[in-house]
């Protein structure tokens, strides 16, 4: 499968235009490693000809070798142990006399390996001859050893930079679907993207020449296989960390569609495990709950691992196949393993049982967790289990100032249960409407993202309607935002 230039439309016309212009300034070409430096510079000079234009390509050896750069291009009987400033001067002459009077593009790519001298060489060729320096150099690389090589031309009459940025993720979409001939989901584009940052190499390197391999149609658009498990995945180890904390940053903002796609690599790279709460999750929110529970089930009975995911399994199981009797044993049982979160546990369950049709159970779980004292971690499903219980009595007042410490205590938890947020905020609107506070119901409901049916605003709905049918709250909140 080729893989296509896209882009650098700007970038390419300027290089173009440079060295179109006379006596134009030297052209250095940053940008970081694997941007495609020396590819947007050749795709410029192809589309460049004339009968007196000649490109000489000059090769750093890592600065070891005085003259280096420009030995290969200099008689054989150069001597490179003269005076400096004798033997650059001898350079350029001798290099002038080989081209004879024809216009020079001298294209050093990589040139922080280049020698001193040989760059000074460069230099004067720039200012005696008809000769453009045009230059590549990654940025964040050290020059080899000695003066950094380009300082000499950094103060040159019209020295320009050209900084090549990464593919944004409209760009990463033509590269893959010019490989796979067709268009690709949205969403398996903005992970790719968000994984690789947008660096072509890093892109090339990851999905390499098998992509066709690990997509599948869906609604005429390619995206991963979510089916397609193990071995696949070419990321090193620092790679790996990345595709992790971009999961999680994509749980974080409820970008449901990158999570899912990005779970899809992890589980590709053999690191399932470690996105395993994002994974679960998403497939909740997506109703497939069964499916998170087999994805679940897969993980093993380690005890990190099991004490790690028992709250999403919980989750799994009350909301999403109507087993809250089972989610509420989970829970104290983990409780009773992981000493640390024990109360943050034992306050998840009180509000699974509130939520699921069991609200004198509820309180009677939250009585016991007063008496154990206060804990922070605890306080934000304690305080939503308590606005539960309320709602459920028919006490929408009192429901809303538990709504609103709960919204408080629920920015420390974002990472961990980010659909919490929006879940809350629509029961707090219901809670209003109930309590008669139609003005106060209105202003939450205008501010939260202006009623629009993003990401948030549709997690709230989701969850809504999973606990919907076992107790009515936040209709009124769905209709009111609508």
């Amino acid at each position: 499968m080729p893989w296509h230039f896209v882009g650098r439309t700007e970038q390419v016309e300027r290089i173009r235009a440079t060295v179109a212009r006379a006596h134009a300034g030297p052209l250095l070409i940053t940008g970081e490693p694997g941007v495609g430096r020396t590819t947007a510079l050749r795709r410029a000079l192809a589309q460049v000809d004339g009968p007196d234009l000649e490109v000489i390509h000059l090769h750093p050896d890592g600065g070891l070798v005085p003259f280096g750069l420009v030995l290969p291009h200099l008689p054989e009987d150069f001597v490179t142990t003269e005076p400096l400033g004798v033997a650059v001067r001898k350079a350029v002459d001798a290099f002038l006399d080989r081209v004879e009077g024809r216009r020079v593009v001298l294209v050093v790519d990589d040139a922080h390996r280049a020698d001193h001298a040989g760059m000074l060489v460069v230099r004067d060729l720039h200012r005696r001859g008809d000769v453009l320096p045009i230059i590549t150099r990654p940025t964040g690389v050290s020059p080899a050893p000695g003066p950094d090589p380009l300082d000499c031309l950094r103060y040159e009459r019209d020295f320009q930079i050209l900084c090549l940025p990464p593919l944004n993720a409209d760009e990463v979409g033509a590269v893959l679907g010019g490989v796979l001939g067709g268009r690709v989901h949205r969403a398996t584009t903005e992970a790719l993207h968000a994984v690789t940052g947008g660096n072509p190499r890093a892109l090339h390197d990851l999905v390499g020449e098998r992509l066709a391999d690990d997509v599948v149609l869906d609604g005429g658009a390619w995206r991963f296989n979510p089916c397609r498990t193990g071995g696949r995945s070419t990321f090193a180890a620092e790679g790996i960390t990345a595709l992790v904390e971009t999961t999680h940053r994509a749980w974080r903002e409820l970008a449901l569609d990158r999570a899912e796609e990005l779970c899809c690599l992890a589980r590709w790279s053999g690191v399932e495990d470690r996105v395993a709460e994002v994974l679960a999750g998403v497939l909740l929110l997506r109703g497939r709950a069964g499916e998170a529970l087999e994805f679940l089930d897969s993980l093993g009975r380690d005890e990190p691992t099991w004490s790690r995911v028992a709250p999403v399994r919980a989750l799994v199981l009350a909301l999403g196949l109507g087993r809250p009797e089972e989610a509420g044993e989970l829970l104290r049982l983990a409780g009773g393993t992981n000493l640390q979160r024990r109360r943050h546990l034992l306050a998840m369950r009180a509000w699974l049982l509130a939520v699921t049709g069991s609200p004198t159970e509820a309180f009677a779980s939250l009585d016991a967790l007063d008496r154990g004292g206060s804990d922070h971690e605890a306080a934000l499903f304690t305080r939503a289990a308590r606005a539960a219980v309320e709602l459920a009595v028919g006490s929408p007042a009192i429901a809303v100032s538990h709504l609103r410490r709960a919204l408080i205590a629920v920015r420390a938890q974002r990472d961990d249960v980010p659909w919490m947020e929006p879940y809350l905020t629509a029961c707090l609107i219901d809670a209003l409407l109930l309590a008669g506070r139609l003005t106060e119901a209105t202003a939450v409901a205008g501010d939260f993202h202006g009623g629009k049916r993003d990401n948030a605003w549709n997690v709230a709905v989701t969850l809504t309607e999973l606990v919907g049918h076992r107790m009515p709250i936040a209709g009124g909140a769905v209709e009111l935002a609508s």
